[in-house]
């Protein structure tokens, strides 16, 4: 974590010992900026099954997954509107059919309930 308050130390000195402790400040205390982004993005993001939020690191994969998902269909949709711009006609229908699939994880999250499942749809699990 990066601390704005962290002490010049001269070099016969012990880092480790001088390091200030770096706690974040309470929400109350942080300044309000970008909290309308913040207040987006919460709702943006894909809701994930109900049975996955019990366990913290199930939940953690399957909300990356999802966003994941989320991010290469609007990235996707981009390169296609890009594709079809230059002409090249076969490149924005592979980018899109590729864009589709990860559109479809956050559904097919939530009717198969497996992360693994979801993951191996976009390629992107171990």
């Amino acid at each position: 974590m990066f601390c704005s308050n962290y002490p010049m130390v001269n070099r016969q000195q012990n880092i480790a010992a001088s390091a200030p402790s770096c706690v974040p400040k309470p929400a109350s205390e942080r300044p309000p900026s970008f909290v309308w982004l913040r207040k987006l993005l919460r709702r943006l993001d894909p809701p994930i099954p109900k049975r996955m939020e019990a366990d913290t690191e199930v939940a953690m994969r399957a909300h990356l997954t999802a966003r994941f998902g989320f991010l290469g269909a609007v990235f996707g949709i981009a390169y296609v509107v890009f594709y079809m711009a230059i002409g090249h006609t076969w490149g924005a229908l592979i980018v899109l059919v590729c864009s589709s699939a990860f559109a479809a994880s956050p559904f097919v999250l939530r009717r198969v309930q497996r992360v693994e499942t979801v993951g191996h749809l976009g390629g992107v699990n171990k």
